[in-house]
């Protein structure tokens, strides 16, 4: 830690007390600070009880300061200046690797939760009140507990990246109470009733369709892929890929490993 100076060099910041007290610096009021960030934003911060602990502060903060490269200095201003709703589009252009499903999802959040509520603010402003407002929002909108949980979760997202480049100095979910949200228990049909729901269908392409479900444990859009091809032995199905819900075309797998060998029904 460098030593505390008596004086502070020019462009180091300021310290006071906001008191009017008689004798400010034997009263019992803490000194806050002024510095500008590595970005040249102004910043304050207070609850410093002794001018050495506020000089030692502003002594971290001009050192920080001084070690941060131009470019660096230059990618901070500019995602701490750039809107929000402008962040998530800077964002989004940046993932190569999304799924259609992700990707689509994430644009429906932003829509319709985020950018409503939060795309006008600059990125450098999100603190974790910020977000505890934000959340306090959707509770009293009625918004589902699932919406609010992927909601917060994209959001955590954008903001760990925005702090990661600087843009944002400390922590924006710093004691934040993330929503919490537990899907329901699914509930697996009886022999009894899945023969029931073939008979009520009463079409062969469906049955088979209920048949791969229930007697190979495949998922909706991999029961609708079923493929003659990948029916590798008597009574084992390779699943390979699956037909996506939106687009209705088929899909590569998502959530489970490619080439996943299956026991036919029994």
């Amino acid at each position: 830690m460098p030593s505390i100076p008596k004086q502070l060099a020019r462009g180091m910041g300021t310290f006071a007390k906001p008191c009017s007290c008689i004798q400010p610096t034997r009263c019992q009021h803490p000194y806050f600070i002024r510095y500008r960030d590595a970005a040249g934003k102004q910043r304050e911060e207070s609850g410093f009880r002794t001018q050495d602990a506020a000089k030692e502060r502003l002594v971290e903060l001009y050192a920080r300061k001084s070690n941060t490269p131009a470019s660096k200095a230059e990618l901070i201003r500019h995602y701490g200046q750039m809107r929000f709703e402008d962040f998530i589009g800077d964002y989004m252009g940046r993932q190569r690797r999304l799924a259609y499903g992700t990707a689509y999802e994430y644009e429906h959040l932003a829509r319709n939760h985020l950018i409503p509520e939060l795309g006008s603010r600059r990125v450098e402003t999100f603190s974790p009140m910020v977000v505890e407002n934000f959340l306090t929002t959707m509770d009293r909108l009625g918004t589902p507990d699932p919406t609010q949980f992927k909601a917060y979760g994209f959001l955590k997202t954008l903001l760990l990246d925005a702090h990661r480049k600087g843009a944002i100095s400390e922590h924006p979910l710093q004691d934040v109470d993330a929503p919490q949200y537990e899907a329901e228990r699914a509930i697996v049909p009886t022999k009894e009733q899945i023969a029931g729901i073939k008979m009520a269908a009463d079409h062969d392409r469906f049955s088979m369709f209920v048949d791969m479900m229930a007697g190979c444990g495949l998922r909706n859009g991999e029961a609708l892929a079923l493929n003659v091809n990948n029916i590798v032995a008597d009574d084992v199905y390779r699943v390979t890929e699956q037909v996506h819900y939106r687009t209705k075309k088929l899909e590569k797998l998502t959530h489970r490993a490619r080439n996943r060998i299956m026991s036919g029904p029994s």
